[in-house]
């Protein structure tokens, strides 16, 4: 179900029958998901600004000023995007294609068979590439997400950004496996969702009127708000939940109502309605809040920087003092060697 285009048509199912869920029971669970993981998200963006590092990002605009009052210099040392950098090309390098093994002899050909599907999947969805940035941000923010559909006849594997993503705040598995719901949400221009949700106009425009309040927004993606007037967009959730069984439901919807609701299309292993976002963490705290590997790397990388920038000053800044008279037997001279040093 991408929203970036066109919202994938499941089939109907027979077996097992849908089990609806209320609007403000969806929107309570989307709401939990964001208020718990308020704060990992906060420390996630800030490591994150550590790896780029704009604008000496690294040093916050207090000690910036701080160090401009002592004439001391802004000095930055990236070592967290080259150990990040690093292990991006580690990952790249050791990475194996997907091979099927058969179980018994005569399953050699089809396993070949498999393989070729495989890759074929393989180099059409770009997989690779999905993987190196899905793995960018499994090290910086401590969470990768996919999701898996088929559109047609073509599979498709969309990124899900870590900014959009929620889950369930129990979950403590890294794989997710224990979550009872996963999700996203996407800022869409109101013309655009309407073209994808022709039959709901109406929820569409009165959600661009909504001004909920969740939580402070971020840059142009506002966590808080359902709709926003002054640009024309809406905001869209879609959510997939287990409810009352092992069945896994998917349901879009915004802050005015449900656009569209069923039952996962994507089968598991014994044939049952799975949830087609794939997602993985990396650590795990002891209150189920996900982080990366940059996450130890902030405390050493401010001293870096603060030794690297007080040296700096020191040597720019040297001082010679005469304990007493004729010490030095020329001023000039000694201060002419010292430049020298």
């Amino acid at each position: 179900m991408d929203l970036g285009n066109n919202v994938v048509q499941f089939p109907a199912q027979a077996e097992p029958e849908y089990e609806g869920i209320e609007l403000e029971r969806a929107k309570k669970m989307f709401r939990e998901s964001e208020e718990v993981h308020q704060v990992a998200r906060d420390l996630s963006f800030r490591d994150r600004d550590f790896y780029d590092n704009f604008d000496d990002g690294q040093w916050s605009e207090e000690e910036k000023a701080e160090l401009r009052r002592r004439g001391q210099p802004v000095v930055t040392s990236n070592r967290v995007k080259r150990k990040v950098n690093f292990l991006r090309g580690f990952e790249q390098r050791t990475r194996s294609d997907p091979k099927a093994l058969p179980r018994n002899p005569q399953d050699e050909q089809a396993a070949d068979v498999a393989t070729d599907v495989l890759d074929f999947i393989d180099t059409k969805t770009r997989f690779d590439h999905i993987a190196s940035q899905c793995f960018f941000n499994l090290c910086i923010e401590g969470v990768e997400a996919a999701e898996v559909i088929v559109e047609g006849e073509d599979v498709r594997i969309k990124k899900l950004d870590y900014a959009r993503f929620f889950f369930d705040p129990r979950s403590s598995e890294p794989d997710f496996s224990d979550a009872r719901y996963l999700g996203y949400g996407e800022w869409l221009d109101i013309d655009d969702a309407i073209d994808m949700f022709p039959d709901h106009e109406e929820i569409l425009r009165n959600s661009v009127n909504t001004s909920e309040i969740l939580d402070q927004g971020y840059e142009d993606k506002p966590y808080g708000y359902w709709g926003d007037r002054d640009r024309e967009r809406v905001r869209i959730v879609c959510l997939y939940f287990k409810r009352g069984s092992s069945d896994w439901h998917y349901v879009y919807f915004t802050g005015a109502g449900k656009l569209a609701e069923g039952l996962s299309a994507y089968l598991d292993e014994d044939g049952r309605p799975a949830c087609a976002i794939i997602a993985a963490s990396l650590y795990t705290s002891r209150e189920n809040q996900r982080f990366g590997v940059v996450r130890d790397m902030i405390a050493p990388q401010k001293e870096v920087n603060s030794r690297r920038s007080l040296a700096l000053d020191m040597m720019r800044n040297r001082r010679l003092w005469q304990a007493r008279n004729g010490v030095f037997e020329s001023e000039a001279k000694a201060k002419a060697q010292m430049a020298k040093s």
